[in-house]
């Protein structure tokens, strides 16, 4: 068990309890974590995030509609949080609650326009509704604030496809498996692509490199799910996954070049591809 008491034995205030709980979550355990996020509200009734960050251990535990439930009192208390309307709305999505979970993700992309994961996630619903159009655009609004989302890539190159835009399609596919090679889904994707344009040589390849992965799909596009809920730190933000030197480190490896160089599309902000060659898998070689 994490320790939150200190050797004098004096009374913890709601901030550690909540720190507590979060080291636990972070650490995938989720059950123990929910004794620390009591003990948190406990100590502070009017504490938005333990109530958030309970409803974030729920999910992990599968129990949707407990964090569905943890969520609400924690709207209740911030009404207009995107973090949390997000949150909720991926629970509800879960269980089904289709147009509560719609309503939750318009809310928080009206509350936060920038909230890569909450457009991310209604395009998820919207593309399960069949709403192809809408879907893609709105991976482009995720992908206009987080461009280096290989699934928001991948899942933007499936939209286009149901609509027969293949040649759009694939940049989305080299992106999304340039950002995440093991991402064997992309790989699947582009085959089924490239196969439907009659480039049946390439889309051996792809598929090739999809087993490779241990993806054997080649009928069915692969979609990506929601992504998971965010914890809260106790300013009432989303808490950073980084630590300061792992973030200076891939600040550095950015700087030096490390990173796909993403391709304007444009005036747009919207990267189009990463490298427009990813599907020229070039001849085979020769048998002697």
């Amino acid at each position: 068990m994490v320790q939150c008491i200190n050797s004098g034995g004096e009374k913890v205030d709601a901030l550690t309890w909540n720190r507590c709980g979060n080291i636990l979550v972070k650490s995938g355990r989720y059950g123990p974590a929910l004794f620390y996020y009591d003990k948190s509200r406990e100590a502070d009734p009017t504490f938005v995030d333990p109530w958030n960050n309970e409803g974030v251990a729920l999910r992990n535990l599968g129990r949707y509609q407990n964090a569905v439930t943890s969520y609400d009192e924690a709207l209740n208390l911030s009404p207009n949080n995107s973090v949390i309307l997000n949150n909720r709305g991926e629970s509800q999505y879960r269980i089904k609650r289709l147009p509560q979970a719609l309503e939750d993700f318009n809310r928080s992309c009206r509350s936060d326009p920038g909230n890569s994961p909450a457009w991310y996630n209604k395009g998820v619903e919207l593309y399960g509704l069949g709403w192809y159009i809408e879907a893609a655009d709105c991976y482009n609004r995720s992908l206009d604030a987080d461009p280096y989302n290989a699934d928001a890539w991948n899942n933007k190159g499936v939209a286009q496809a149901m609509q027969g835009l293949y040649q759009d399609a694939l940049p989305c596919f080299s992106n999304a498996a340039t950002i995440n090679p093991k991402l064997a889904g992309a790989w699947a994707n582009g085959g089924i692509v490239l196969q439907n344009m009659g480039l049946i040589s390439k889309s051996k390849e792809a598929f090739s490199r999809a087993k490779t992965l241990g993806y054997n799909q080649t009928k069915n596009y692969y979609v990506a799910s929601t992504l998971p809920p965010a914890i809260l730190s106790e300013n009432g933000e989303k808490m950073p996954g980084l630590s300061l030197a792992t973030s200076m480190i891939l600040i550095y490896l950015i700087y030096l070049g490390r990173r796909p160089p993403l391709q304007k599309r444009g005036a747009s902000s919207i990267p189009e591809r990463v490298y427009p060659d990813l599907w020229d898998f070039g001849p085979r070689p020769q048998a002697a």
